[in-house]
Formats: structure tokens, sequence, C-alpha cells
């Protein structure tokens, strides 16, 4: 198989305004180096490992997919794009998302790697974009505007005959129906639930409401921070990045900024009040020597609470005070 890299590429794209530019090697320069910053922008926005599809910290691309690199560098300013970059993945559209993911699972295939690398990298794009969701979402929105498209007919096309009454009667059957079937479907998600909490109430450790409290020491941890101005600033900044609609690359960036701040702040005031491991909760001892992240749940379906493994994909990480 024949390949080519990123510069090459790159040399293409924008081969007219070198060649015409009286110093076409700066040119090249500044276009390979805002491209590739484009493209590891792109990778990071849907968790995709640019290193998977480099060769000694090269790009190495089969030249059958040098058409889908290159629409990936022309596309990094388009409305979807943009979506993507903003982690908007739902605007992007799963058409979008689609031919994204398509086209770096082909250059997986083409350069031949390991088939488990190829599936845990393609199962990382989809859960992080929702891309598994949104094309089920669009199945079921897409069977629904065909069957209100049928009714219309139904009812709207001459050589069926119906007259006023008849109309109205089958649409009226058709309304009650629907009814019946909404119910069946919140039935079937409500088993669903139900069958959730039995599994958690099997498997999962179970915490009463005093397992839950917090030690004097947390709480005055806690009462320090939120006089803390610098604290409740960030706080605050915090917030309002995960309202933000910018792009990733610039909102992630801070936000591990601010979360590593906050964490200094947290443990400056920690540090000066005594650690007594007996005097620790439950919850506390949980959070303090597990080393993965955690979920705590209602969802028993009763009082008390469940810790287990959170998913990666969906869940709140906290921060104890």
């Amino acid at each position: 198989m024949q390949y080519t890299n990123l510069k090459d590429i790159v040399k293409y794209i924008y081969e007219e305004e070198i060649e015409n530019d009286h110093e076409p090697e700066d040119v090249l320069k500044r276009k390979y180096d805002a491209s590739n910053a484009n493209l590891i922008e792109i990778f990071a926005a849907i968790d995709f490992l640019p290193d998977l599809i480099k060769r000694d910290g090269h790009y190495c691309i089969p030249k059958d997919d040098a058409p889908f690199i290159e629409w990936l560098i022309r596309e990094y300013t388009s409305s979807p794009m943009q979506n993507i970059r903003r982690g908007n993945f739902y605007e992007a559209g799963s058409e979008y998302l689609h031919k994204v993911i398509t086209g770096l699972g082909k250059i997986l295939i083409d350069i031949g790697t390991d088939e488990i690398k190829i599936k845990v990298q393609i199962e990382l794009i989809q859960k992080k974009t929702d891309y598994h969701l949104m094309v089920r979402i669009d199945n079921i929105r897409n069977h629904m505007s065909q069957i209100l498209f049928n009714i219309f007919n139904y009812v709207h096309v001459p050589t069926f005959n119906l007259n006023f009454e008849e109309k109205c009667t089958y649409l009226d059957t058709v309304g009650n129906k629907l009814q019946l079937f909404d119910k069946e479907i919140q039935e079937d998600f409500s088993k669903l639930i139900k069958s959730i909490e039995k599994e958690i109430k099997e498997k999962h450790l179970k915490l009463t409401n005093d397992d839950m409290q917090f030690s004097d020491r947390t709480k005055k941890i806690h009462e320090m921070l939120e006089a803390n101005q610098e604290f409740v600033k960030l706080r605050k900044e915090l917030e309002e990045l995960d309202m933000s609609k910018g792009f990733l690359k610039k909102t992630e960036k801070k936000k591990r900024a601010i979360v590593a701040r906050m964490s200094e702040i947290k443990n400056d005031v920690a540090k000066n009040i005594p650690l007594k491991v007996d005097d620790l909760t439950m919850i506390e001892k949980l959070l303090y020597t597990t080393d993965t992240a955690i979920s705590f749940t209602h969802k028993g379906g009763d009082d008390d609470w469940y810790v287990g493994e959170a998913d990666p994909n969906n869940h709140f990480k906290g921060m104890i005070w």
C-alpha cells in the first residue's frame, strides 16, 4: 500500500497559495502547523488518539485515505465541525459524525491496526459524541415521520374515497392507539428502572443516611472554602464554563487550570486541619481510599444510598471538602 504524510496533503490543499508566494517554504510551514493544530483539536474533541495513525511521530496516511484528511482540514471552520469542536455533537448531526467516524476507522483498517484497538477507539468516539444514541433517536424520528406521512395520505388521497365522518373516526382511532402506545413505552421505561434498581440492590454497597454524613473536619474545610473569595470565584467560573458553548480546546484547557488551582486551595486549607482516621465517616473513607471514580445513587428505590463504580461517560465527579 502507498502512503503519504500530512505535509504533502497540506501542500496539495494550498498548492496555489504556496506557489504564488515569494517565500513558499514559509507559507507551507505556516499552513502545515495550522493544519496539524486543527487536526489535533478535532481529534481531541471526539477522543480520537492521533498516535494511532502515526509512525515514528509523523502521520502515515494511506493515499486512498488522503482525501478524507483533506476534507477534515477544509471542514475545520464549517458549521458542523465547529459544533463538534464545541462539543455540540447533536447539532453536528449523526450523518456528519458518521462520515468522521467511518473515515477514521477506514484509515485504522488500511494501516493494519489491531482489530481490538480499532473497536475500542471507535467505541470511545461513539460514547463521547453520543453517536450510538443519536442514530437510534434519528431512526425513531424517521419512523414516526413516515407514520405521520402515511396517516396524512390515508385521509387526504382521493382514491381512498373516505367521507368526512370516516376520516374523523379513523384519526380518532389512531389517536387512541397512540395514547396506548405512549403508555406502553412508559411502562417499558418503568420496567427498565426497576430492573436497574434490583441489580443495584444485589450488587452495590448499601449506605445509610448516617454513612453519607461528613465529619466535623470536612465541614470545617467546607466552611473555610466558602469564605475563600478566590475559591468561590473559581467555582463560579467553572460553572459558567460548563454552560459555555465555546470551543472545547479553550474551555477544557481553562477548566483543567481552574480545577488544579481549586485543588491547591483546598489542599492548603486541609493541611492545617489535622486528619484523624477514626473520625472519618463511611463516605469519606470511600472517597479517600478508592482509585476509581465512584457514583452514589438512590436508584435502589428507597431512602438508602448505594455506591458503585461510575460510568466514565456519564457521571458527576464531585469534590470532598
